[in-house]
Formats: structure tokens, sequence, C-alpha cells
């Protein structure tokens, strides 16, 4: 198995939004009560610090001779690292590499 693994991640507030209007579709009274005991936990569950994964490629730069990132142009010298060292992009979109 790999040694990575990957999680997704749900807005808390997108989760909630959801059950709420579920709760306001819904005929029953158990239905209600039921949805409000999901929102509820949901409301409890503790906060993950995620941020959005950029993903981009290295563009060979003639000019510079560096590489040149693909999402904020940032410059690597000597060899093509996984992740941008400027943004935090991970380099794993296939590109258009040396010019």
């Amino acid at each position: 198995m790999d040694s990575i693994t990957t999680r997704k991640y749900v807005r808390r507030e997108d989760a909630i939004s959801r059950f709420q209007k579920l709760k306001d579709k819904c005929e029953s009274l158990r239905d209600a009560i039921y949805l409000d005991g999901v929102m509820a936990v949901l409301d409890t569950l503790p906060i993950a610090d995620v941020a959005e994964v950029q993903h981009g490629h290295w563009i060979w730069s003639p000019h510079h001779c560096k590489w040149e990132c693909s999402e904020c142009g940032g410059m690597e010298g000597e060899c093509e690292s996984p992740v941008c060292k400027w943004c935090g992009a991970r380099m794993d979109q296939k590109g258009e590499g040396k010019a």
C-alpha cells in the first residue's frame, strides 16, 4: 500500500447548509429532529487546517537558464523539484517542458 494517504475534506458550513435544505423540505417532525441531530454532530467535529492544492508544471526558460513555475513564475535553478518552493504547487501536471 502507498505510504501517502490522500484525504478529501468537506467544508463544515457546506455540509450543514445541505442538511438544513433537507430539513426545510422534510415533512415529518421525526425527520426534522433527526436532521437537527446530524447538524449538531457536524458542528462539534474538529476543524482541519487544510488548503487547496495547486497543481502545476515546470517550464524551461532559456532566457534565464532556469525552470519557471507555471503557477507563480517562480524560478528553480539546478533541478526540477516536485514542489515549487515559492507557491507550494505540486509539479504533477503534464506541461510544456523544455522549449
